[in-house]
């Protein structure tokens, strides 16, 4: 039997909706994905900041350091890294509280931001560690930089105008090109070598 031609007509312009409404329905799935994608990244971004100091944390230290060991091995470039641990951190927590804490590493790091070059990468790598890039530096320059930083870091101005002194365990390394060390080999050889000194 034939179809009667109204209702060819009428199934031809279901049909023809449907098709549209399915390609309406993907760009809108499409579209969803994408806002979803951006709005991962944007937490991603927000999360990999440290929010007391403004520094990256350690995922972004990992993967920053992961691609300033591939640029010196290809360009045959030196960068120093160095970790700073305060000594005594949970106790000053339990001396002066959480609001001291957060002045502290608030002061600590626009100290270290204003002291450094602006090429120079900064970190929140644990608690009461950062690390520091330095890009394009060589050991030679050490005891001038722990000088730099032991000027700036040493004392600290509590909230009620009080000072203190502050003790840190320190360690660096100088990355050579093609040194066929892995980061957590560095990373773990540092934490090895941690002492405590005057920076």
């Amino acid at each position: 039997t034939r179809m009667p031609l109204q209702l060819f007509l009428g199934y031809g312009i279901v049909l023809l909706l449907g098709v549209l409404a399915a390609g309406k329905i993907q760009g809108i799935l499409v579209t969803q994905q994408e806002y979803n994608k951006r709005l991962q990244q944007d937490i991603k971004n927000f999360v990999a900041v440290d929010p007391e100091t403004g520094f990256d944390n350690e995922m972004r230290m990992r993967l920053t350091l992961n691609e300033e060991m591939r640029r010196a091995d290809r360009y045959h470039h030196t960068f120093t890294f160095i970790l700073l641990k305060l000594e005594n951190y949970s106790q000053f927590k339990k001396l002066y509280g959480m609001k001291e804490a957060n002045n502290l590493w608030k002061q600590l790091a626009l100290r270290i931001t204003g002291k450094l070059r602006h090429i120079d990468k900064k970190f929140r790598y644990q608690q009461n560690e950062i690390g520091l890039l330095l890009t394009e530096t060589s050991d030679a320059s050490i005891d001038i930089i722990y000088q730099k930083l032991d000027d700036i870091l040493k004392n600290h101005q509590l909230l009620n105008g009080k000072w203190i002194t502050l003790q840190y365990k320190t360690s660096y390394i100088t990355y050579t090109p093609n040194s066929e060390r892995t980061l957590d080999e560095l990373l773990g050889e540092m934490e090895r070598e941690m002492r405590t000194s005057e920076l």
